[in-house]
């Protein structure tokens, strides 16, 4: 029933059996331990969020300068966010991620919203975030 919900394939459901047999366990257990591996994947993809943002040289997100209530990424409870970033160099494309990141040669993290601002070159370099 739960196999036929998450839409597992005859081979997926093949492999599962063969898996059981060669662990010698029952294919309910080897069920359990996919469904677990696969809730846990899940959770790790919605807890970490990232997104892209292109910032004027006020630290607001270009467009919304208009906007008087538009986000300000500089301003950390009405503070500058720690890190080591020259903040008189935050215009460009930062990327915005949830949790405190400062192992990147520049950041910037805010600890009124627990995320960390860092340069998209090199947030690129370094090959993102590594769980």
């Amino acid at each position: 029933m739960i196999r036929k919900q998450l839409q597992i394939t005859e081979k997926q459901n093949e492999l599962l059996k063969e898996r059981a047999y060669q662990e010698d366990c029952s294919e309910a257990e080897i069920t359990r331990r996919a469904l677990d591996e696969y809730f846990k994947n899940q959770k790790e993809e919605k807890e970490m969020k990232i997104k892209e943002v292109k910032l004027n040289k006020n630290g607001v997100e270009v467009g919304e300068e208009e906007n008087p209530l538009a986000m300000r990424y500089f301003s950390d409870n009405g503070n500058l966010p720690s890190g080591d970033f020259d903040v008189d160099d935050i215009e460009g494309t930062w990327v915005h991620i949830e949790g405190e990141h400062t192992n990147f040669a520049k950041y910037a993290y805010r600890s009124i919203d627990n995320s960390t601002l860092i340069p998209e070159n090199i947030f690129r370099k370094k090959g993102g975030i590594k769980k």
